[in-house]
């Protein structure tokens, strides 16, 4: 679950006190918050066990496609009348809500470990803009800032603290394609292999860099 083996008896928790283990339309967003309220520690086992893969008919990549609007409607209408948050802005693009949306619905789920937690909708905005040239989304800071009257209507909503985070970003979306320059392919330097287990196994042999690789296969 979200690049992760996690023991059965905790989705079954989740159902039991819940009704159901996923409950946003971005459901490994959500796991990843819920994970932590059934367990207190999680095991870095010193190498990669998922490798994050793309295809034309996942929903992320598919969203970014020149029809990419259009996928992400059919994907939306398979959740019927599902509701955003309601303290999220519905004013601008409701696909810009999808994951803050996720992270809200799983504080609610269980306010016993997220009850003091404040969510930050300053950062949220910053993440917005962030992303939206990737997921083609029409939205802007000076957007943003010059609805903030009817944002403040959901959810508090501090210019200085977003304008704070989004220069976070920039700075974040600048070093990675210093990164990008400076850094070589690495282990995808070579041929790609034609298959996926090979594909797989060479991944995880350039990270571990380990001599016995009997545990890949």
């Amino acid at each position: 679950m979200y690049h992760s083996a996690v023991a059965r008896h905790i989705p079954d928790k989740i159902r039991k006190m819940t009704g159901r283990v996923f409950h946003s339309t971005q459901p490994d967003v959500f796991m990843s918050l819920a994970l932590p309220v059934f367990s207190k520690k999680a095991i870095n086992v010193g190498f990669s066990v998922t490798v994050y893969g793309l295809s034309s008919k996942s929903n992320s990549s598919s969203s970014i496609a020149n029809d990419g609007a259009k996928a992400l409607e059919k994907f939306l209408q398979e959740y019927g009348d599902y509701k955003i948050h309601p303290t999220l802005f519905p004013g601008m693009t409701k696909y810009a809500n999808l994951i803050p949306d996720a992270i809200l619905v799983a504080m609610d789920k269980f306010p016993q470990f997220y009850g003091r937690m404040k969510f930050n909708y300053n950062a949220m905005w910053a993440y917005t803009c962030r992303w939206q040239t990737f997921f083609k989304w029409k939205i802007s800071a000076w957007e943003i800032v010059q609805k903030r009257r009817e944002i403040r209507h959901y959810h508090s909503f501090n210019i200085p603290q977003f304008l704070f985070y989004l220069t976070i970003h920039k700075l974040a979306v600048l070093r990675i394609k210093i990164l990008d320059l400076v850094t070589p392919l690495w282990p995808f330097a070579k041929v790609t292999p034609d298959n996926i287990y090979d594909f797989v196994y060479d991944f995880v042999r350039a990270l571990t860099q380990e001599k016995n690789y009997d545990i890949v296969k």
